[in-house]
This record gives C-alpha cells, structure tokens and sequence, in this order.
C-alpha cells in the first residue's frame, strides 16, 4: 500500500489499522509506504507502532528529516497504490482518510475518480510500488517472481482493454505526465475535458490549451470550486483571462470537493490517476496515470463529467471582469508560486 495522505485517527483510518493487524496475523505480508509531508499531523506515531508490533513494514517515502536526505524535502510522492496477492490493484485519486467516501466534516461531498485493475496491468503496478519500496529500504528488494504471479488466460480474455502506466518522479529525467497532457491536447481534433482540483499550468499546457481552442477544438476545463487550499485556488484566476479569450471553457465544481485527475480526448482516449493538472504534480511530484485507448470507456468517462458540470459553476470572461483590480493582484502574487503550490 503507498498513500500520500493516511488519517489514523478518523473512522476509516481506524477501520483499516484493525483490518491490517488482523491479516498480519494471519500470515500476510503487509508493506506500506506514506509520504511525510502528506502524512505529517495527520498519521499518529502511535498508529505506527500499532502497525510495526504487529509485524506490518511501514516507512515514510524519502523521510527528509533524515540527514543523507534532506535535498529531497520538496518532493512528494503523491502515488496511491495497493496491490492485492499481485492479482488484484487499485489506484487513482482517493487517499485513506473518511472524507475521501464522503466529505467528512469539512465538504458536502467528495468527487473522485479510483479505479481496480485485473490482469497484466497489475504487474506494472506492482512493479512501479516496488521501485518506490527500493528506494525507500534499499536492502530490500522486491522484485522476486512470487511478488509477480503469472496473470491466468481466463482472466487475460475478460476485458482486454489496454492501458499504459505514465510515470513521473524527480528520479526521471522526462517529466512523462506533462508529455502525455501535451500531446493529447495538441493531437485533439474535437473536445478535450481537463478535470483537476488544481489548475496551474506551465507556459507549455498554457500555450497548447489556447492554440487548440483556437483551431476549434472545444475545450472544457473543471476545476474545484469549493476548495481544501486558498493559495492555489486564487492561482488558477491568473491564467482564467488568456484561456477564456481564446475560447476554452472553464467550470467550478460547487457540489462538493472535486478531486478527481481526468483528461479525455475526442471520445477516443482517457487518462486518470494522481497527478493533478498543476506544475507540481507534473514536475516535482512521483505520480502515476492510467491512459486507456477505449471509446467506451472513454465515452463513460465523458458522461460522468457531463453530470459534474451540471453541479458545477461557468466563469465567463463578463465574471472575470468584474474581479477587483486587488483580488487580481493577490491571485498574481499567488501565480509567482505556482512552481511550488
């Protein structure tokens, strides 16, 4: 299991300690990572311990308070990983805390978007969660063969539905999220959906999002609306009038907090996971993606956002406007950051 953010002291984070222990006393072996940053005030030493007596690995990612790492304090890993016997994986946007299922007692709701996988892609999850657990102990390496069973046929001939593990880490010299954006806003012919809670994007996504929706291609951005963060929220307003002047459209999730990490491409071709449209997760962040190349899937995916923009607010370029000559400052200020939000 590798999570950025892990509540002990709420119902889920509780819940999921009592499983944990329960199925390392039963034999299974159990390894998590967290990051540190993400964890830190919210996942308990005490909880930690609980975990260790009972047999169950668990290590920070890159621990920076640690001598020899301290150069890794502004990275995060903002993957979320768990893989199941090497049969079963889940990862997308969701971390372990109860306002993840519900909103807990900060939001109306929570949006987002996780996904199960079966099969051969399972591996490659693994395989991405055992390169982050090298790099963490290193004197334990994880890529035995037990740790990558043979996927059976049975299970190969349910879905065949291909997909790609897009990875990203200041550990690769290719930023290959921040690729992948690019070439598929720059490939749409038709309709791009960008959904992200945070929208902050580089000169690069800047440019290719304008030029595409200047060429006619529809281009929808949804973004949260009630937001966890001021700062980069105010951020996003910087880059509102450039977009809404070349033509794309721009939305704000006001049902709940949006959480979600989807881009789709004309109904062809989808990506979701961790990273979020923003120059952190795309240049700093270790995140992962799933790109499906499925018109149904697709499709489905389209439709889903569909419902959210019926929850959700239109900034139009009058809306903009009419934003005080103060409040653009602030939110100028805050772009000088963006690097870093």
């Amino acid at each position: 299991m590798q999570y950025f953010i892990w509540y002990s002291n709420d119902v889920l984070g509780q819940k999921l300690k009592t499983l944990l222990i329960e199925k390392a006393k039963e034999g299974v072996e159990v390894k998590i990572l967290y990051d540190y940053s993400g964890c830190f005030m919210r996942l308990g030493r005490g909880y930690i311990r609980s975990l260790r007596k009972a047999g169950i690995l668990i290590y920070p990612f890159f621990n920076y308070l640690s001598f020899f790492k301290t150069h890794t304090f502004n990275y995060r890993n903002h993957r979320k990983i768990v893989v199941i016997d090497g049969k079963i994986a889940y990862m997308g946007g969701m971390n372990v805390g109860q306002e993840y299922i519900d909103g807990g007692k900060k939001y109306k709701s929570w949006r987002d978007t996780h996904m199960r996988f079966e099969g051969d892609s399972v591996n490659m999850l693994q395989a991405v969660f055992a390169i982050d657990w090298y790099n963490t102990v290193p004197k334990e390496d994880i890529f035995e063969k037990k740790y990558f069973p043979t996927i059976p046929e049975k299970i190969e001939l349910i879905g065949n539905l291909p997909v790609q593990f897009p990875t990203s880490g200041y550990d690769s010299p290719w930023p290959a999220i921040m690729h992948l954006y690019f070439s598929l806003i720059t490939m749409a012919q038709k309709n791009i959906y960008i959904v992200s809670p945070y929208f902050i994007p580089d000169s690069s996504l800047l440019v290719a999002l304008r030029t595409a929706a200047m060429r006619g291609v529809k281009v929808t951005v949804l973004m949260a609306g009630v937001y966890d963060n001021p700062i980069p929220y105010w951020a996003a307003f910087s880059y509102f009038e450039e977009l809404l002047k070349s033509g794309v459209r721009i939305f704000q999730y006001k049902k709940g907090f949006m959480h979600a990490k989807i881009l789709s491409c004309d109904g062809r071709m989808c990506s979701m996971g961790t990273a979020n449209f923003d120059i952190r997760s795309l240049k700093l962040n270790y995140e992962v993606n799933a790109v499906f190349y499925d018109e149904k899937l697709t499709l489905e995916t389209d439709q889903q956002i569909a419902k959210d923009l019926e929850g959700s607010t239109e900034v139009t370029l009058a809306d903009f406007n009419q934003i005080s000559l103060l409040v653009r400052l602030r939110n100028s200020l805050m772009r000088l950051s963006s690097a870093l939000l």
